[in-house]
């Protein structure tokens, strides 16, 4: 029980990782977009693959972590919720 809590946590910091790169590195093309284009204006194929890769490899972080959070038993949050309300 307690690897699968492990792997869940790992999965759901795994997750978050991946978004918060993508958004830096969109941010980064943004900034520097002279640094990741060709000179026909096209982006390079490593910035491709970072922009695709990312995204996907946080998608797939969240079924992973979805997976383990079942494993572990832990309940999923109710439907239509109220966020502002803490938990208890």
């Amino acid at each position: 029980m307690k690897t699968y809590l492990t792997a869940w946590l790992l999965f759901r910091g795994l997750r978050w990782l991946c978004w918060i790169a993508a958004a830096a590195y969109y941010l980064e093309v943004w900034v520097h977009h002279s640094n990741h284009a060709t000179q026909f204006g096209h982006l390079t194929n490593s910035t491709e693959f970072w922009m695709f890769f990312l995204p996907i490899a946080g998608i797939a972080m969240g079924c992973f972590e979805l997976m383990m959070r079942e494993r572990t038993g832990r309940p999923r949050p109710a439907a239509f919720r109220d966020w502002s309300v803490a938990s208890q």
